[in-house]
């Protein structure tokens, strides 16, 4: 073990902002995004009302690349051009119709090109529909028929038609870009490798500061000069702005107390608190993979989430914002009793209040798999020494995550148990029969003592199990 260090269409957040409704009857007034559509055929009362922002259409340039594009935070694809290609990759800087941009990658375009029978929603009414007619398609209009009311057809600007991402998926498959053929508003500039991206933080993003009040614990798997890229890391996160932790106990009271002259060290949930430091609202992991070291163990125990080194690349080059972190997530690790890779289990609003935070033992989202229970831990390899040469009650020592066994304890009570004891023999225990105890954790489950019984587990099973964010039959 590494322990070293589909139903009704939901809201839209997009709404374009321009419609045009027909009807044979007036339909009521209202104000709205767009102008009163007609309704070619239909005495159907309008179920539209309410009222929406106005915001005025970009104007589409004639010769840039016409799309629909991916806009993730709706799982639905708009109308918009391509502004400009990102860097040497195949994203592409998408000016959405209705003003809005976004990186997206190529994989998510499409070339703008309805076809009769094309599966649709209605921006602003949120009705579902399919077209029926495309004659005025390069004109920037085209008909609908609507699923509640075939009998009547819509005439919607291509601006206030989405495609929901399961209907590109069944349907426009034959409509994929290359990405050599997309034509850009914005010429393509001098080539950046890799290393001059990282060379050119500084100069680009770090004047923005986009990584303000976040902080970052920064751990990497075991290899060669590993140093000097965690040093290269760190300093494109100060350059941006962001907060570099030396480990969780610097945001996160990680705190326990010592009893038997020593000998025993106890930590229970209500210890864990969050320290108010540099004003820190958010906090990832970053790593080159996912291992199994304290501050990796520790984040994913807790829910926070671990993310690819080239997330911050990527942030650097202008390839990707803060928000997009989810992009980036790193596998939790691999089972072995699953015999494969599982992903983490992470709150995608993450961040979004402080409360993530404040209340780090209240996130119902990562799976506390020793929740309510009370842990010892033995073995002199698992127990926490006060730090040397200085009056020490917590066991929060000069080791600090470096010395990964000692830190046991407190990715179990992470891992949401009540309680956890830590002893190096098991007659310092505050209860040797271990009747109060749900699990005895071991290194080696050889060695275990005799009494106990089927309570033994082993870190190796601790792991594992969180890891698959699950529990497994103990192993004997």
């Amino acid at each position: 073990m590494d322990l070293e260090d589909n139903a009704t269409c939901p809201p839209d957040s997009k709404v374009p902002t321009s419609r045009k409704r027909i009807a044979l009857a007036p339909p009521p007034v209202r104000k709205s995004a767009y102008r009163a559509a007609v309704r070619v055929t239909s005495n159907t009362p309008s179920l539209i009302s309410g009222t929406r922002p106005t915001k005025r259409a970009k104007a589409r340039h004639p010769t840039a690349t016409s799309v629909f594009a991916l806009w993730k935070d709706d799982a639905a694809y708009f109308s918009g051009f391509v502004r400009e290609r990102v860097g040497q990759s195949d994203r592409f800087k998408i000016q959405f119709d209705d003003g809005d941009e976004d990186v997206v990658d190529v994989k998510n375009l499409r070339r703008l090109e309805f076809r009769i029978g094309d599966r649709v929603s209605v921006i602003e009414s949120q009705e579902k529909a399919t077209i029926a007619n495309v004659d005025r398609q390069e004109q920037g209009t085209v008909i609908v028929r609507l699923n509640d009311d075939p009998a009547t057809l819509l005439e919607v600007k291509v601006l206030g038609i989405k495609v929901q991402n399961r209907a590109i998926g069944t349907q426009w498959g034959d409509r994929t870009i290359v990405a050599d053929e997309i034509k850009t508003l914005v010429p393509r500039t001098k080539s950046e490798t890799p290393s001059s991206l990282l060379r050119n933080s500084s100069s680009g993003l770090g004047k923005k500061k986009i990584l303000t009040k976040v902080g970052i614990v920064v751990t990497l798997s075991v290899g060669c000069d590993r140093e000097k890229e965690k040093e290269i890391i760190m300093r494109i996160i100060r350059t941006n702005g962001g907060t570099v932790l030396d480990d969780w106990s610097d945001i996160f009271s990680l705190a326990g107390e010592y009893f038997m002259k020593k000998k025993r060290w106890v930590i229970t949930s209500d210890n864990i608190g969050t320290e108010s430091k540099h004003d820190i609202q958010q906090v990832f992991l970053v790593s080159d993979a996912a291992n199994t070291k304290p501050r990796f163990l520790t984040a994913l125990a807790l829910g926070i989430p671990c993310l690819s080194v080239e997330w911050l690349r990527g942030l650097s080059s202008g390839q990707c914002a803060v928000s997009d972190w989810p992009s980036y997530l790193l596998p939790a690790g691999y089972s072995d009793s699953l015999g494969a890779r599982v992903s983490q289990l992470v709150d995608l609003d993450w961040g979004s209040t402080l409360d993530h935070l404040t209340s780090i033992m209240s996130n119902n989202v990562a799976t506390k798999l020793f929740s309510d229970q009370s842990v010892l831990v033995l073995g002199p390899e698992y127990f926490p020494p006060p730090a040397k040469g200085k009056k020490n009650t917590s066991g929060v020592g000069e080791e600090k995550f470096n010395d990964g066994g000692r830190f046991i304890p407190r990715i179990i009570v992470s891992m949401g148990a009540a309680r956890v004891e830590a002893v190096p023999e098991l007659k310092y225990s505050s209860n040797p029969d271990l009747k109060e105890f749900q699990y005895v954790v071991v290194k080696d489950m050889h060695e275990r003592p005799s009494i106990g019984g089927e309570k033994y587990v082993s870190m190796e099973w601790v792991k594992d199990c969180l890891i698959a964010g699950r529990m497994f039959p103990p192993r004997v």
